[in-house]
């Protein structure tokens, strides 16, 4: 029988427990992100001037909104 004491960071590397990626999940935001500013701008393009200034947008968020842009938040 053997008493042999090892310390825990003897006997597994750093490498062998790679800790999560940042890159990963800020690509995950990125992607979710993108994905429901799509839907905000066709949601807002596919209503009418009216209820766009109505909303609160003006004549040059309105155009923005056209070109298929979502106009900068206030």
């Amino acid at each position: 029988m053997s008493t042999l004491t090892m310390r825990l960071e003897d006997l597994a590397s750093p490498a062998a427990n790679p800790s999560p990626s940042a890159g990963l999940f800020t690509r995950l935001i990125q992607a979710r992100e993108t994905s429901a500013n799509r839907q905000v701008a066709a949601y807002l393009a596919s209503q009418g001037d009216e209820r766009l200034a109505g909303l609160g947008f003006d004549a040059s968020d309105i155009a923005s909104i056209r070109a298929g842009k979502l106009p900068d938040p206030a």
